[in-house]
């Protein structure tokens, strides 16, 4: 099954905004699109079909005609989307939304790896998309995968500030702990921050009984508990 989900109601923050504010310039130009991002380490990607934000598609590679794309580098030319044996009309029945025709291309960063597949979908007129369509579609592809590969970098950079903020403010508010519950709580808090992770516990090695402990809230009760 080429979706592996499509999660109501849900935006992931990985596709936002840059791949949205891309996503909608290109809509002008080609209107109906859809971007798909390349997850390499989940072998997998990301993307929301035209007209409904409400929605994100996961495909695997080598799944479908965008998973097949993105694990080959190919494009394909599809002149009947429902006649191909590669493609999955579950998003047209989620959306309401019904592919005709598409020209699918994989999106490539300045060093050649894929980065992105990008999906044009219904050409204008009830044509056909030609071979001139296919070429425009790879030159704007050289500058999307460009623009994709900066701005990552550029949100990468971001997350790494945040990252240091976070653990410089750690740092400064340690100097002025005066008891290890403070202490403890303050590590906590910065781990959760830098992390983006629910709960963080920090563990305190007690040498003589060989041994760790560290407190933790538990529902309903005032006190912390403690755990061995």
């Amino acid at each position: 099954m080429v979706c592996d989900s499509l999660l109501d109601g849900q935006r992931d923050p990985a596709l936002c905004p840059t791949a949205e504010d891309l996503r909608m310039e290109l809509e002008g130009l080609l209107k109906v699109v859809t971007l798909f991002l390349v997850f390499e380490s989940r072998k997998e990607l990301r993307g929301q079909p035209h007209g409904d934000s409400n929605y994100i598609i996961r495909v695997r590679f080598g799944e479908g005609i965008a998973g097949r794309v993105a694990q080959s580098g190919e494009l394909m030319n599809i002149p009947d989307t429902y006649a191909h044996p590669l493609f999955n009309s579950e998003v047209d029945r989620a959306t309401g939304f019904r592919t005709r025709n598409m020209l699918c291309c994989a999106i490539s960063d300045m060093t050649g790896r894929n980065v992105a597949v990008l999906q044009a979908l219904n050409k204008r007129h009830g044509a056909q998309f030609t071979a001139a369509d296919e070429r425009t579609l790879r030159l704007f592809g050289t500058h999307l995968g460009n623009t994709l590969a900066k701005a990552k970098l550029h949100d990468k950079a971001r997350r790494e500030q945040e990252r240091l903020s976070a653990l410089y403010q750690c740092f400064r508010a340690l100097t002025l702990a005066d008891d290890l519950d403070h202490v403890l709580e303050l590590v906590a808090t910065a781990l959760r921050g830098v992390l983006h992770a629910e709960h963080a516990f920090v563990f305190v090695a007690d040498l003589p009984r060989n041994e760790l402990w560290a407190r933790f809230p538990v529902p309903g009760r005032q006190d912390l508990a403690m755990a061995r």
